[in-house]
């Protein structure tokens, strides 16, 4: 109740300073220097000697008014920071209820924050009409490893309608964005838990990389937070969609398939497309990273392995060549933003002692010692 009273009183003084707008040019206003103490308001000469002077005093306490108002709301703020906050936001029993009777509680879309968790125009028919899918159509299957686990336990009907309405949005939910909602607490009402309907990778990557939309879900449990991702006609099924558990503890990556070519999906919006054997990445596959790096290539047992190419998002050097267990290793060629290239052999993520060349602006110099220029790492 505190912070609510606080949060009003905020608001009423933001909206009354606002109100306060010069009308007229008589005082150049230069600014308002704030300290822990006091504020100090600085005004430079009249521009006109004959102004009249009660003009310029008037417009002098306005100005006053308004900077007192500033510090006003500077204290309530701090104070408003410093109050400890509702651990156990207030649940509406009606809307808690409501969601016991639903399979899902969805995660927001584009329309409820702010800082859009999927921006694209087709995005929300694409997002109607997955809801429809799932509710009315087709169902989804369940994922492969940990998401199998979790959803057969909880008696989910695999590849089968859940039934219309059996997905409940959650837009009415949100408040202060400071506020921890009680988005959880209606989520562990549901029957599965709740759900990212992200139907493409690209968008469960935008959804990840939201500061709001993984707010949103702190506090739903390891086995209660899945992702809708639709596979395409070349991967192992065909076209239809798949729900999978994402961990938000051990970070651990969630396969659509165990073995066949599929998606492995993390909770920090990194993603893989490719060949999968017994859930982990094997064979030929492409990884977009959450820090929109890119690679593509071969795989062997979940790590980079064999012929791959590796682009950097910062800076845009780009590597092709051999890899071993995840790390740059054989032969390859470093391409630098710049233009220079080195070509030569590489062990563990480093330059090694051989017949190697750089490339500098049309001159080729041959290296013959280690360790020359740092050629960046790749993430996981």
């Amino acid at each position: 109740m505190i912070r609510q009273l606080l949060l009003v009183t905020v608001l009423a003084l933001s909206t009354k300073i606002d109100a306060f707008t010069p009308q007229t040019h008589h005082v150049n206003f230069r600014g308002v220097l704030f300290n822990n103490h006091q504020s100090t308001i600085l005004f430079e000469s009249p521009n006109n000697e004959n102004q009249n002077e009660s003009g310029s005093n008037e417009e002098a306490d306005r100005l006053r008014e308004k900077a007192e108002l500033r510090n006003r709301l500077r204290k309530m703020r701090e104070t408003l920071r410093d109050t400890p906050r509702d651990p156990t936001p207030a649940v509406d029993p009606a809307y808690l209820k409501k969601c016991e009777d639903k399979a899902f509680l969805l995660s927001k879309s584009e329309k409820t924050h702010g800082e859009h968790c999927f921006r694209r125009r087709k995005y929300p028919e694409m997002y109607s009409e997955a809801k429809m899918k799932i509710e009315s159509k087709y169902g989804a299957k369940i994922g492969s490893g940990t998401t199998h686990h979790y959803l057969e336990a909880a008696g989910f009907p695999d590849a089968e309608p859940l039934g219309a309405m059996s997905l409940i949005q959650s837009e009415s939910l949100q408040k202060w964005k400071w506020e921890r909602t009680a988005y959880p607490e209606y989520a562990a009402a549901t029957k599965y838990g709740a759900l990212i309907l992200a139907v493409k990778p690209k968008f469960f990557q935008r959804w990840a990389v939201s500061c709001l939309c993984r707010k949103e879900v702190e506090g739903i449990p390891t086995g209660r937070l899945f992702a809708y991702i639709e596979h395409q006609e070349d991967d192992e099924g065909g076209r239809q969609g798949y729900i999978v558990h994402i961990d938000t503890q051990n970070r651990e990556g969630a396969t659509t398939v165990a073995n066949g070519k599929g998606y492995v999906l993390w909770y920090s919006g990194s993603y893989y497309r490719g060949d999968i054997k017994n859930n982990k990445m094997h064979g030929q596959g492409a990884s977009m990273y959450a820090n929109l790096d890119v690679y593509y290539g071969e795989y062997k047992d979940d790590k980079r392995h064999g012929q791959g190419t590796y682009k950097y998002s910062a800076g845009g050097d780009v590597y092709r060549g051999e890899w071993k267990d995840d790390k740059r290793h054989g032969q390859g060629t470093y391409t630098y933003h710049d233009g220079d290239v080195y070509k030569g052999e590489y062990k563990d993520d480093n330059i090694i002692l051989g017949q190697g060349t750089y490339t500098c602006s049309g001159d080729v110099v041959k290296l013959l010692w280690k360790d020359v220029r740092d050629a960046g790492q790749g993430t996981n």
